[in-house]
């Protein structure tokens, strides 16, 4: 029993003895070898951030308290991270140097920093806000904004060059031809913000496309000024209200270059229909349908439009191409003559013979256009001559087989409403002819006969 005992308490003895070793070793300070950088140089630039990393030898060192410091706080600032590692930040162009010091020995190290601006290169020139628009002559300027992007690139400058390969510096004049530099299209003033946002302010002077190239270094976009017009072949349309009769007009838009030339139409409803289609035309009121239309386009982009009459009325069509119209009065009506066979008889000399009165009476009676225009039976208009005892002109009736032999003349007399006054009378010879009245699309064809009396 005694045995067990003692060796027992020589076993707790040798454990105390051995804790109490271990902890006198815990306590022993671990000393410093060495200490060095991670990096002994660095390079980066501004707004950019990077870590420098201590490295102690061994890596168990007892104290590790170092202080770091910049030459130049300014162009490098810095953060202790208290882990033995500093985090730098580029602030401006230049160099610093980053020192390491350990207190203890008073050692030091060095990392040269070399800070750089960031150069960022363009990526391309924005043009807003569309880089293709289309004018009309009539139109007031334009305003074209330009800029390189992104914003903070490092070049943002511009260069303005016509199709004449005329360049022009910023905050001048210049003008924009059409590709074959023979059409002055637009004229233009550039001026630039602080931003280098370059604002061009385009004024149309012609019709035609016109391009105008910014650029910057290599990089450019175009801004292409289409000056558009639409042109109708008429300005007004008189038709009849026929089932089997139609009547046309065209409707044409230049400049050739543009590639879309769908003309919208709008009637007096405000009703649209777009490039090739059909619609309807209303009374300057709108409540009346007076007749229907068809538009269609031949591969030219000439479109021509159908219309056919369906009650007497008057109304009206846009053609209308971007800011470019044009308008057409359309009229649905009758031309009717009080007769269509007329004779003038004379007992004495033809040059002595009477005279008859017509009337060519119109409608609808609210047309605008009262202009009866008087025609040969071959479609030419007649020509005037002041006749003895006359004292106004009148036209000449000449003899369908003797052109060179005057049979009598008409003398337009006024308007009385929506009637034409006129008095025919025998000149000259006796004969036949025919003529005719025409008013807009309609006409009427009048026989007449002038001979001596039986």
């Amino acid at each position: 029993m005694r045995t067990r005992f003692s060796l027992f308490f020589k076993s707790s003895l040798i454990a105390i003895f051995a804790t109490l070793l271990a902890c006198k070793d815990n306590n022993t300070e671990v000393a410093l070898k060495s200490i060095s950088l991670d990096k002994t140089g660095v390079s980066i630039f501004v707004g950019e951030t990077e870590t420098i990393l201590a490295n102690f030898d061994p890596v168990t060192t007892t104290n590790k308290k170092i202080e770091w410091a910049s030459s130049n706080p300014l162009i490098v600032s810095l953060k202790d991270n208290l882990d033995g590692t500093v985090t730098i930040t580029g602030e401006r162009v230049g160099t610093a140097v980053i020192t390491l010091t350990y207190p203890a020995t008073k050692k030091s190290l060095t990392c040269a920093v070399e800070i750089k601006e960031r150069v960022i290169s363009a990526t391309g020139v924005k043009i807003e806000p569309k880089a293709t628009v289309d004018l009309k002559l009539e139109s007031g300027p334009y305003n074209f904004y330009a800029s390189v992007e992104p914003v903070d690139a490092k070049d943002k400058s511009i260069t303005l060059t016509n199709s004449k390969n005329e360049k022009m510096d910023l905050n001048r004049s210049g003008n924009i031809y059409s590709s074959d530099g023979a059409t002055l299209v637009a004229s233009y003033t550039s001026s630039v913000d602080g931003n280098l946002r370059v604002t061009i302010i385009v004024t149309p002077r012609a019709v035609g496309q016109g391009n105008l190239k910014v650029s910057s270094g290599k990089l450019f976009s175009d801004i292409v000024v289409n000056v558009i017009s639409v042109a109708l072949s008429t300005k007004k349309l008189i038709i009849s209200a026929s089932e089997t009769e139609h009547f046309s007009f065209t409707a044409t838009v230049k400049p050739d270059e543009i590639a879309n030339k769908e003309v919208t139409f709008i009637n007096s409803k405000d009703e649209s229909v777009v490039g090739p289609g059909t619609g309807d035309i209303y009374s300057t009121n709108g409540q009346t349908k007076i007749a229907t239309y068809t538009a269609t386009a031949d591969a030219n982009g000439l479109v021509t439009v159908d219309v056919k009459g369906m009650v007497p009325g008057s109304g009206s069509l846009i053609a209308k191409m971007g800011l470019a119209e044009d308008q057409i009065e359309i009229v649905v009506g009758a031309l009717v003559a009080s007769q269509q066979m007329i004779e003038i008889a004379s007992d004495l000399s033809p040059v002595l013979g009477g005279n008859l009165p017509m009337t060519f009476t119109i409608s609808p009676e609210d047309a605008m256009n009262k202009t009866i225009v008087w025609k040969n039976s071959m479609g030419e208009e007649l020509t005037t001559k002041i006749f003895l005892g006359s004292t106004k002109p009148e036209y000449v009736l000449y003899s369908d087989t003797d052109k060179s032999k005057i049979i009598g003349s008409i003398f337009f007399q006024g308007w009385s409403g929506n009637v034409a006054m006129v008095s025919v009378t025998g000149r000259e010879n006796f004969g036949e002819c025919s003529f005719k009245a025409t008013w807009g699309q309609l006409e009427v064809t009048i026989k007449y006969t002038y001979k001596f009396k039986d």
